[in-house]
């Protein structure tokens, strides 16, 4: 299939919101001030084997995908969810336009580039650092517990 130049994506424009009542009948999303970066990694578990057909060599098998990752938040004053709390579950909405963030908001499982799901958080670093001179950063490193909105990747081939 032949490729195309498209558009460039803008990230100063991305946003995350967090449903501020997980635990209520219905979802009450407030995108988060100051967050810096979210990224997340998507890692297959891929065993190997050897069976007859491979010649002795070891051949990948499919296995289970992990999918952890890092919200990096702005220290800030004023109203806001900081701290998370450590094994804490959250609901979180994810987009490279805060356009598409709204409207998944609005009207869910609307928006093409838009990431929802649940996490965890898994582990909190802690960096007060006065000589860095700048907004002291907190990295939250969670793991997806449910994916509830995730664009489609190309579809994979198999033998």
């Amino acid at each position: 299939m032949p490729f195309t130049a498209g558009d460039l994506c803008c990230p100063q424009d991305m946003c995350v919101a967090l449903d501020t009542t997980p635990a209520a009948s219905s979802a009450s999303w407030e995108v988060i001030p100051h967050v810096t970066q979210i990224q997340w990694n998507e890692t297959a578990n891929t065993a190997k084997i050897v069976t007859s057909s491979t010649g002795g060599n070891e051949t990948s098998i499919c296995g289970p995908v992990s999918n952890s990752g890092v919200l990096n938040m702005a220290c800030h004053s004023g109203d806001g969810p900081a701290p998370f709390a450590i094994n804490g579950k959250y609901n979180l909405i994810w987009a490279i336009s805060c356009d598409e963030v709204e409207a998944e908001i609005a009207t869910p499982n609307s928006g093409e580039g838009v990431y929802s799901a649940k996490i965890r958080i898994t582990a909190i670093n802690n960096d007060f650092n006065p000589a860095a001179g700048g907004a002291v950063l907190t990295p939250y490193s969670f793991e997806v517990v449910e994916w509830l909105v995730k664009p489609a990747t190309q579809p994979v081939e198999l033998d």
